[in-house]
């Protein structure tokens, strides 16, 4: 009896430790600071419709997360 509780909380251990891992890595992806990306050529400026805010589009060649033209 006592091994079958020690299994059950080894595993909740990993299980927790994991989503929190999973976790961090998500939100380290979806969270990622504008300030990293590098200057690109200004395609086209969109306003929003009630001006709060206005949406760019940068063209940007090469970097870990872009492919470079050849």
């Amino acid at each position: 009896m006592k091994t079958s509780k020690k299994k059950l909380s080894l595993i909740c251990i990993f299980a927790f430790t994991f989503m929190i891992l999973i976790g961090m890595a998500i939100y380290d992806i979806l969270m990622g600071e504008l300030d990293e990306l590098t200057d690109g050529e200004l395609l086209s400026e969109y306003p929003s419709p009630k001006n709060d805010y206005t949406a760019k589009a940068y063209l940007d060649r090469g970097g870990s997360l872009s492919r470079a033209d050849n």
